[in-house]
């Protein structure tokens, strides 16, 4: 373990360190466990992977606009401190149980229409830049997950090689807004009281469709979680579910078929879109 990075981050953040303990460490970004002389404790988050260093930034951008996040004790360039939700007053970690609490993913939903309302002001704005998921639509994409599935003669890529302009198109033209797309209970955090959830880790925060994270929410919640969260958030536009119905499976199948190792859902993400159902859904943007 590198503590010597971790030390002088703290040391610029004016923290002096009792202790350090790496608690995971994955694609270049460190979370470590600091405790301070005086008592304190903290998670420090280092970021030797520079592309997701733009998560110090996404925190001080959703606060900008007032979309609620765990207050930050200090920031560089490479790292960001907060404070350890084990032994906060305020906050705790969430928990496999808050994915059936129906109380709970009903305040989550709230934090999510604020950030899907006030997210908006942000991706408009064009001195800014930002991840999507939605760039993963793409022939260069759809031509890795073809070569990662043999599947050549497909009649899904002879599809969507005539119908990929309209769809893009109709991506193009729907209105977007901040999306968060990671959701688990690993990235939650719910209040002591249980009035207020939100969520953290901000390094696939993007721009997008708001049914895609509702879709990604839901489907990690029990059956009766998930229509306490949906009823909570309200409607949605049934053309950008219908959009999102064609998209979303296309696209979690490039994301997977970049790793090195093919993850599990993959596999379902390639047996929905070769199902017939899919491909004529397809067709609708003839």
């Amino acid at each position: 373990m590198n503590d010597n990075k971790v030390l002088i981050e703290c040391e610029r953040m004016s923290i002096i360190v009792k202790a350090v303990d790496l608690m995971r460490e994955k694609d270049g970004i460190g979370l470590y466990a600091v405790q301070s002389v005086d008592g304190g404790r903290y998670v420090l988050k280092f970021f030797d992977n520079e592309t997701y260093r733009r998560e110090i930034v996404h925190y001080q951008q959703l606060q900008s606009v007032g979309i609620p996040t765990i207050p930050l004790i200090a920031t560089t360039e490479k790292a960001l401190l907060m404070e350890d939700l084990s032994y906060s007053d305020t906050w705790r970690l969430g928990e496999p149980e808050d994915m059936q609490s129906e109380k709970i993913v009903c305040v989550l939903a709230a934090w999510y229409q604020k950030l899907h309302g006030l997210g908006q002001t942000l991706v408009n704005d064009p001195a800014l830049t930002w991840y999507s998921e939605l760039d993963f639509f793409s022939r260069e994409g759809f031509a890795m997950a073809q070569a990662r599935t043999q599947s050549q003669d497909a009649e899904l890529w002879q599809i969507l090689d005539s119908l990929f302009d309209p769809i893009r198109a109709c991506i193009q033209a729907t209105p977007k807004t901040l999306t968060y797309n990671d959701f688990y209970y690993v990235n939650l955090a719910v209040a002591r009281d249980e009035k207020s959830a939100l969520m953290f880790d901000y390094n696939l925060l993007g721009i997008g469709f708001p049914v895609m994270d509702v879709g990604n929410v839901c489907a990690s919640l029990s059956p009766s979680a998930a229509e306490a969260f949906k009823a909570s958030y309200g409607p949605l536009n049934p053309q950008e579910q219908f959009l999102n119905e064609i998209v979303s499976p296309l696209t979690t199948l490039v994301i997977g078929a970049q790793r090195e190792k093919l993850p599990s859902w993959f596999d379902d993400a390639w047996a929905e879109v070769i199902n017939p159902e899919f491909l004529e859904k397809l067709k609708c943007f003839e």
